[in-house]
């Protein structure tokens, strides 16, 4: 999908979103305003609402009047379940106005071959080089110079000397060409560089040895045979000014994923006689008690599912931290090394992506617990909890923490969050975000309703999570 497509597709759906939060969800906007600054938290609420009261419309068509009341108290409760799902401040959440639907994503790409860098390769991300699956290329770091590194020539037989070609960037400058391989003998490494004439010396055989700097056409032999299975690698320097069209590209690739939204539902009962007694001896209704809680588990279940595939992004986990303290060192001083235990984690995300460290943790109540009483020095608490995972607070002074009764109490997962919508590492999209039916009374005196959700959830790219547990 090209990238004026998804600026008109996105100019379009904000077009709509202004529209309606200058329209008819207006005082619902102007609410939202008075709680939050995320213009992005807004726009998604305003879209669920409005997906919400088509819901109702069609539903109001094909039934009877009565046996539907939503319009009351529902948009209320969207109102307040949105902005508390933690998913719009881990995850990318991009609202669908239908249940099929597409989640947009952005990757960068190298688009040129340069040396070991690869045209189709991703930009930020960790690139396999050489012989040795263990090591991580730098080559990527002089994509943009005239350098060229590691640019491979054929694979030798066992017995091979010569090597001609042409190179891939020219006209070459003089005096910067290094040419290396394995002998076959002894896996030592042969070198050959350029004399600044055309000449190529050092670890040379008896063959023609030349560099032509114009065309970057050479032929060389080895002193002796390249080990079987390797590949020569030449290093080398281009004259960019003198042929501008081999300047490298990079392609920013707008990929788009079709996706269709789930739907969660709960039924809630409870006796009509109990809720009169409720509301005579109290003031409460049993209604309103239910409605409460079914959207409180809804709104757990959704941040449940996402942190749980987070977590699962990782089969394995990448850190850890020695819960026990040794007998010469305090426990409290010993627990403060947990700081540098989730820098590792955060870190860990940078250098499989090259792109962003880790900003966000969630984590099980042991880890929270060593957090918390490191005390405000380490751990800036938030106020207030909620049923299921909720944001807990700051962790040395950088990492925003979540709380989950749902991980293993002794685990974590670390996670970037992009600054843009197609800046993902997992994307929610909500589609109908609750809905309830009418309070409707048995033979047998018990109420019940029903509500539900729907929405769809992806995996974008793992690299972007780190997990790690106390041992």
């Amino acid at each position: 999908m090209k990238m004026s497509d998804i600026a008109a597709c996105r100019s379009q759906m904000g077009n709509r979103i202004q529209s309606l939060r200058d329209g008819f969800w207006a005082p619902y906007a102007e609410a939202l305003s008075s709680l939050t600054d995320d213009e992005l938290v807004i726009d998604v609420t305003i879209q669920c609402l409005e997906n919400t009261l088509q819901q109702v419309a069609s539903m109001s068509e094909a039934t009877e009047q009565g046996d539907i009341d939503f319009i009351n108290y529902g948009f209320d409760i969207i109102t307040a379940v949105i902005p508390n799902l933690i998913a719009t401040e881990i995850c990318s959440v991009q609202p669908t106005d239908r249940r099929s639907a597409e989640l947009f994503f952005m990757e960068f790409l190298y688009a040129s071959n340069k040396g070991r860098v690869q045209a189709g390769q991703k930009m930020f991300g960790a690139h396999k080089a050489g012989n040795d699956p263990d090591e991580l290329a730098n080559e990527e770091i002089w994509y943009t110079s005239e350098w060229v590194k590691g640019e491979s020539l054929a694979v030798s037989s066992g017995t091979t000397v010569n090597f001609a070609a042409t190179l891939a960037y020219f006209e070459v400058r003089v005096s910067t060409i290094t040419i290396t391989a394995l002998k076959e003998s002894d896996s030592s490494v042969m070198t050959i560089t350029d004399d600044g004439s055309g000449a190529l010396v050092g670890d040379i055989g008896s063959g023609t040895n030349t560099i032509d700097y114009v065309n970057g056409d050479f032929d060389v032999d080895f002193v002796a045979a390249v080990k079987d299975g390797t590949k020569p690698a030449i290093d080398y320097k281009w004259n960019l000014e003198s042929n501008p069209s081999m300047i490298p590209e990079v392609d920013l690739r707008i990929t788009s994923d079709a996706v269709q939204a789930d739907i969660r539902a709960v039924r809630g009962f409870y006796n009509l006689m109990s809720s009169y007694d409720l509301s005579r001896a109290w003031g409460r209704s049993m209604d309103t008690e239910l409605e409460a809680a079914m959207a409180a588990e809804i709104r757990k279940e959704i941040d449940g599912q996402i942190l749980e595939e987070m977590r699962l992004a990782r089969p394995t986990y990448d850190t850890s931290f020695t819960s026990a303290s040794t007998d010469y060192v305090a426990q409290v001083e010993h627990d403060r090394g947990l700081l540098n235990a989730m820098v590792e984690s955060a870190n860990n995300i940078y250098q499989r992506t090259r792109r962003g460290s880790g900003n966000v943790m969630i984590v099980g109540t042991n880890v929270a617990n060593i957090m918390e009483a490191l005390g405000t020095n380490y751990f800036k608490p938030a106020e207030g909890t909620q049923v299921g995972p909720y944001f807990a607070g700051t962790f040395g002074g950088k990492f925003r923490v979540y709380k989950n009764p749902y991980y293993g109490v002794n685990e974590w997962v670390t996670t970037y969050r992009g600054e843009t919508f197609i800046d993902a590492a997992y994307i929610y999209a909500p589609y109908m975000p609750y809905f309830t039916t009418k309070l409707g009374i048995r033979e047998d005196l018990v109420g019940r309703k029903a509500a539900a959700t729907s929405g769809a959830h992806k995996l974008v790219n793992a690299d972007f999570f780190d997990r790690g547990h106390l041992v």
